[in-house]
């Protein structure tokens, strides 16, 4: 059901993405199909202005729109004249939340990609000087950058690349179960503007959230301070220094996260289960 919103959105975006990307060509080509200085050709240019800036916003809007649309999908298909259907299906309510969960981290990371290949597409074929296809200093730049990174990466640095990977997608994750347990009990708690008590329990739990991470990070701090002072940390070499601590705060971060959204996950199923009443 996810695919009837995203699918015409995604052409959408593609399609408004190509001709920003043209207009932006025009632009820094100086392309004109009026005599220079004129009132047409001054118009011209405004409109290639404004077909770009209205390209990078519908992409903006598409990027913040793929979440909501899923998490709307997600209300829908539980807390409205769906829910009777989909709370009568013979699957457990674990397998609900998880095949819900995978289906709209599934419709973010497409809309993720989009979003980045039309950046990409910007970058290659907008701004062009005369003479050229692509944007052959972008890719010299680019080009120059991974032989430097190459000459430098080391273990280190790979270790940290992966767990920066790990990281987001379990951020994601937990990001879509977090708004998945504030609509449950935004519906649950709410008898009217149900669609609003969500948004304000979103809003308290990523709150509480939040406190409970910069707690952390405050102590881990402090704490790492302390090591580096006494020269007793790094999971690495056995020494005290900066990577170590790095690897360490990667860790525990992925850990705590994914410990939150296990929590999400299972008090979601609770509500679900024991405290939703469908009316």
């Amino acid at each position: 059901a996810g695919a009837k919103l995203m699918v015409p959105a995604s052409l959408f975006v593609i399609a408004t993405t190509l001709f920003g990307t043209l207009a932006l060509r025009f632009s820094c080509q100086g392309v004109n199909a009026f005599p220079k200085g004129s009132v047409a050709a001054d118009l011209f240019n405004a409109a290639t202005a404004m077909v770009f800036g209205m390209s990078v916003v519908a992409l903006i809007f598409y990027a913040v729109a793929s979440f909501i649309m899923v998490l709307v999908h997600y209300y829908r298909n539980l807390f409205t004249d769906e829910g009777y259907l989909t709370f009568t299906l013979p699957v457990s309510t674990s397998s609900l939340i998880t095949s819900k969960m995978l289906a709209s981290v599934l419709w973010i990371a497409v809309a993720a990609v989009i979003t980045m290949g039309c950046v990409l597409v910007y970058v290659t074929f907008g701004p062009v000087p005369k003479g050229q296809l692509i944007y052959e200093d972008f890719y010299r730049e680019v080009g120059e950058l991974m032989r430097i990174i190459g000459k430098e990466i080391t273990v280190d640095i790979v270790f940290f690349l992966i767990e920066t990977v790990v990281l987001v997608i379990v951020s994601v994750f937990g990001a879509v179960l977090q708004a998945y347990l504030a609509i449950t009990i935004g519906a649950i708690v709410a008898k009217k503007h149900k669609i609003l008590a969500s948004v304000g329990f979103y809003y308290i739990i990523n709150m509480a959230i939040s406190i409970v991470i910069n707690i952390f990070t405050s102590v881990f701090l402090f704490g790492s301070s302390e090591f580096l002072e006494t020269g007793t940390l790094d999971i690495m070499t056995g020494t005290a220094s900066f990577i170590g601590v790095l690897h360490l705060y990667m860790i525990i971060n992925i850990v705590f996260s994914l410990i939150i959204a296990i929590t999400e996950f299972l008090v979601n199923r609770y509500l679900l289960k024991n405290k939703l009443n469908i009316q």
